[in-house]
């Protein structure tokens, strides 16, 4: 083949994906400065990475910066312009946690939006970067200057891996493109592994692609000084590519009270205090008063990675445990307490995992003093989409269960919501017996 015909192929591959690759010259570039929606920390057009431990705030602080922007109070080149928020929230209620804290912010409502989704008509997640152009879409109409994303991990669609740099980054890209285009920043929230060891860098749930490419990281914890039980925090910063890192902050969670129609409403504010010399490697060693044990944690993170209801084989997920600093007793112990489903497939057999009944955010009951929202453990059976989230319930009760009787899925709660793991773990071996012994 000669080389015209080489040039000709390759001319009808690119026709055919609609993909051109071409150069420019940086000559034709125009150098300008970075822009910041907060001085130092959160810059405009690119996306931002805030991190801490669970329950202690971190959704308190991004309701704070969003009150800021939609008063045009918060230091930065939108200081004086009012401007709107789209909060992306997956683990607060909209109604009972997220309104009350703008209101006890100070927040403009008008100005603050949410998105939500549906499929075949039911009500559903907004999926990244599925939706990127319907979100798009948001920011522009309503001219929107910050995006958060909380947390960001629950916001990927089923196919992304979130342990996989490459996935990571290219669901970034998108967003990150979206928040040039429209002059916007975009704050993704995260949260720590469970690993002992690491900076605050390699300590981020997840990818290194994550945190490769946001701008800036933030870091936001208890005070390492502060005493149990104390509303003290520290938001700090662990890296920065656009300026040098912004001084740590004191900052403190308040209760507050408001009133609204269906009467008072405790809720919670975050209010910053000034300047202290804490480093962001600092808050890794601070407890929450309510920090949960390492089993309900790992459990947290199991109902993630199986949230999808699919067989998945057990040495895969053994495996993303360890690389989140898991051990494979605790994950075992979270496997039982939530009622996650064993199987052997094949020959030589192998172990396969799958979660029927799927943990959810769904019935919050409201916001505690420190800004943290208390949720119920197992999502109970109900086909009425959530405001946050649809979740499907296989029921494994067999047709021949007498009325009254304790079907599989109810047991299986039973099991689940058991406080002496060893019998729960005794229970649940006693159930997969006779589940085996049905099925041979």
């Amino acid at each position: 083949m000669t080389e015209p015909d080489d040039m000709a192929r390759l001319r009808d591959a690119r026709d055919a994906n609609r993909r051109v690759v071409a150069a420019e010259s940086f000559e034709s570039i125009r150098a300008e400065r970075t822009r910041w929606l907060w001085d130092g920390r959160i810059p405009l057009c690119a996306p931002t990475l805030l991190v801490g431990r669970e329950k202690l705030g971190k959704s308190t602080l991004t309701v704070a910066l969003a009150a800021g922007v939609t008063r045009g109070t918060l230091a930065g080149d939108l200081l004086g312009e009012p401007s709107s928020v789209l909060l992306l929230s997956y683990e607060d209620s909209a109604s009972s946690t997220v309104k009350p804290r703008l209101l006890a912010a100070g927040a403009d409502p008008a100005r603050v939006f949410q998105a939500s989704a549906q499929r075949e008509g039911i009500r559903d997640l907004v999926s990244l970067p599925d939706d990127v152009e319907a979100i798009g879409a948001i920011i522009q109409e309503h001219r929107c200057r910050l995006v958060v994303v909380d947390p960001f991990s629950a916001s990927l669609a089923a196919e992304i891996n979130s342990h996989r740099d490459q996935d990571m980054r290219r669901a970034i890209a998108s967003l990150a493109q979206l928040a040039e285009i429209e002059n916007a920043a975009l704050v993704l929230v995260a949260h720590f592994n469970k690993s002992t060891n690491g900076d605050s860098l390699t300590r981020v749930l997840g990818s290194r692609g994550l945190t490769a490419a946001c701008r800036s990281v933030l870091v936001f914890g208890k005070a390492p000084d502060a005493e149990d039980g104390s509303p003290d925090r520290v938001l700090a910063h662990a890296a920065c590519n656009l300026a040098a890192e912004a001084p740590s902050l004191t900052c403190r969670i308040e209760p507050r009270v408001i009133d609204s129609d269906a009467g008072t409403i405790e809720t919670s504010r975050l209010v910053f205090l000034g300047d202290c010399d804490t480093h962001a490697d600092d808050l890794l060693a601070t407890r929450g008063e309510d920090e949960r044990s390492d089993r309900e944690i790992a459990g947290d993170w199991l109902a993630d990675e199986m949230a999808h209801g699919e067989w998945v084989k057990a040495a895969e997920i053994k495996a993303r445990a360890k690389s989140q600093g898991i051990a494979e007793r605790t994950l075992q112990r979270a496997r039982v307490h939530l009622g996650v489903e064993d199987r052997r497939e094949g020959f030589p057999a192998v172990s396969e995992w799958r979660l029927t009944v799927v943990p959810t955010t769904t019935g919050t009951t409201g916001t505690t003093a420190t800004g943290t929202t208390e949720q119920p453990r197992i999502a109970e059976p109900d086909t009425t989409p959530s405001d946050i989230q649809s979740c499907q319930i296989q029921r494994t009760g067999t047709t021949d269960d007498a009325a009254g009787a304790e079907t599989t899925v109810e047991r299986v709660r039973r099991i689940g919501q058991m406080t002496d793991e060893v019998a729960a773990e005794q229970a649940w071996c006693e159930l997969q017996r006779e589940q085996g012994a049905v099925a041979g």
